[in-house]
């Protein structure tokens, strides 16, 4: 953000550059955030298969563990 700033004083660069150092910035947040929303719904699903399955136990044999352990569905890495 600091370029994006740097940018207001300039008075040799144009509105275009500005916009596309934002749109960089956007981009990257939107990206941020769909990595977080996958977060959410892997640790959501968590906590709902160890209430289901699990909960109250040992903790090494805890569902979490193993769907931890589980190579992620859909991608090759993860």
């Amino acid at each position: 953000m600091r370029v994006l700033l740097e940018l207001s004083i300039s008075t040799d660069r144009d509105c275009v550059e500005t916009r596309d150092l934002a749109q960089g910035h956007l981009d990257e947040v939107r990206q941020k955030l769909a990595e977080l929303r996958l977060l959410e719904r892997r640790l959501e699903s968590f906590v709902t298969r160890c209430n289901v399955a699990c909960a109250g136990g040992p903790a090494q044999d805890c569902v979490i563990f193993k769907d931890m352990a589980a190579p992620a569905k859909g991608g090759c890495c993860g």
